[in-house]
């Protein structure tokens, strides 16, 4: 047996934020993206659960990237809410992430706004607004609307400060693997034993990003 099959993958991931200044009077958030990129002398494939943060169609809006607060020493993690219980996501098939030796993947891309949509629908609501329970309407003005004092995906961030966001390592680290690629899929009843084992390495820690009115 090879080491390649003995020892643990490592895989990097580069995390990119365009435009890398969220305004709340814009109509369109930024995109966050981001690209693995296996160290490993083989092929891998990861599938991806629907509570990981490489699952860009939920991630946002179940602590899949968690924020902190640069404008404090040591820096302070915004406390961000967890929808798992009461959103509404159509379950899709996982997917699966083949990773060629020293190759980057496909560029990810979700918004990063509440819910991980551009609709303006999910405009988010700065910490202000959220700690009293309220919302502010598409105008940006006050309204008398009760919402839950707590926050969700990137609301609860305030104007004028800079903030950091990453990828949730206690849930990478759940990611099931194997060694080859789609035709080397074991029996989804086996993955229990393939969990974990990825050595994951953020670049820089995550991308650092300011937020204005």
């Amino acid at each position: 047996m090879s080491a390649a099959t003995t020892n643990s993958p490592r895989v990097t991931i580069e995390m990119e934020l365009s435009p890398n200044t969220y305004h709340f009077s814009s109509p369109r958030p930024p995109t966050l993206s981001f690209v693995l990129t296996s160290q490993a002398t083989q092929c891998l494939t990861i599938l991806v659960p629907h509570s990981s943060p490489l699952a860009i169609g939920r991630s946002m809006n179940i602590g899949g990237y968690p924020i902190s607060d640069l404008s404090t020493s040591p820096p302070t993690a915004v406390k961000i809410g967890d929808m798992t219980g009461y959103i509404s996501v159509p379950a899709s098939p996982n997917e699966l992430i083949v990773l060629q030796p020293g190759q980057r993947s496909k560029r990810f891309q979700v918004a990063f706004n509440r819910g991980g949509s551009y609709e303006p629908s999910f405009r988010p609501q700065p910490w202000h607004i959220v700690r009293k329970g309220r919302l502010l309407d598409q105008d940006g003005n006050e309204t008398s609307i009760r919402r839950p004092s707590v926050v969700h995906g990137v609301d609860g961030l305030e104007a004028g400060k800079t903030y950091k966001t990453t990828m949730a390592m206690d849930k990478l680290e759940k990611t099931p693997w194997w060694w080859g690629d789609e035709k080397d899929e074991p029996d989804r009843k086996d993955l229990g034993g393939k969990v974990g084992g990825i050595e994951w390495e953020i670049v820089d820690g995550g991308v650092e990003f300011r937020v204005e009115e």
